[in-house]
């Protein structure tokens, strides 16, 4: 196409480099390192993911026991109660290692303090329940219970 004595145009360069393959093979090995480096991210990003979970559920745990624990020493305490109130009803999402569990609507429970937690929109309440095997034993549950649920039972009446 051309004499030895003069470089080879661009164009003809060009069509060689589109001859042998070479763009393709470039374009080709982008887009693989580009995937590559995308998978490592990503693993990484999970493996984070993964990481951040473990602690807020180490963190979880660790705030279930203190509340475990603060739970017993009120029992112990032996803290009075300061009224009575009838459960009127159970929110349908209402859970948490503070809240008072298993009630249902009917339920009395034990007023220990008022205005706790978020917004002091909750009351501190205790519940004395028969062991599942219906035997003597009592045990007691302690826990949050939102005060919109609740109705005070006036002592009179009791």
């Amino acid at each position: 196409m051309h004499d030895n004595h003069q470089p080879p145009t661009f164009k003809e360069r060009l069509s060689r480099l589109r001859y042998n393959g070479t763009p393709e093979i470039a374009i080709g090995s982008l887009i693989i390192t580009v995937v590559g480096v995308d998978y490592m991210l990503q693993l990484r990003n999970d493996q984070q993911r993964q990481d951040m979970v473990k602690q807020l559920e180490m963190q979880v745990h660790r705030d279930a026991i203190i509340s475990r624990k603060e739970d017993k020493e009120l029992i112990q305490k032996g803290l009075d109660p300061k009224f009575r109130c009838v459960i009127r009803t159970v929110p349908d999402q209402f859970d948490g290692h503070k809240v008072l569990r298993n009630c249902k609507v009917g339920d009395i429970v034990d007023v220990l303090e008022e205005g706790v937690g978020p917004d002091r929109m909750y009351n501190l309440c205790s519940i004395t329940r028969r062991t599942p095997n219906n035997d003597k034993k009592q045990g007691v549950s302690i826990g949050w219970f939102p005060t919109s649920c609740l109705q005070k039972i006036d002592e009179a009446n009791s």
